[in-house]
């Protein structure tokens, strides 16, 4: 079901389904710093890079269901997102709709999402993944707010 560009040494598997396979980025992942004249490191919230992988089916769907039939070539969606442990939400930075040879369908940048978590979906799975991998990868993340 999954191509092969989601299977990137740096994605992390978090479940998929006959349609959509969900994974985020172990490479680039990190803590905020807190906005303050001498920053520190806010481990509860985590930035890190969201890739959806669709099948054809999944895309067809997607492109009806948004009545934009570019999406029907949708091969990959790939999110920068934040996480807020505390709050138990989702902020969407900036979305970018991919085909299978990589070229860009389209992109949203420059807005803010802000969802909550809502229990038993595919977004608190991917939520929880993150937050288990920062909580076993705590030095990582703190390097990462520093080098971002």
């Amino acid at each position: 079901m999954l191509s092969s560009t989601a299977f990137a040494e740096t994605w992390q598997w978090v479940d998929s389904d006959d349609r959509i396979g969900w994974f985020f980025d172990t490479d680039a992942i990190h803590y905020e710093l807190t906005q303050s004249a001498y920053p520190s490191v806010d481990t509860s919230r985590i930035t890190f890079w969201e890739k959806n992988v669709y099948t054809q089916i999944a895309a067809n769907e997607f492109a009806k269901e948004t009545n934009d039939w570019r999406l029907r070539d949708l091969a990959y969606v790939l999110t920068l997102q934040t996480i807020s442990l505390r709050h138990k939400t989702r902020t969407i930075l900036a979305s970018y709709y991919y085909r299978e040879n990589g070229s860009l369908i389209y992109s949203d940048e420059g807005f803010c999402d802000t969802f909550r978590v809502v229990p038993e979906t595919f977004g608190e799975e991917v939520f929880l993944a993150v937050r288990d991998y920062a909580r076993t990868h705590h030095a990582q993340l703190v390097r990462n707010a520093y080098s971002n």
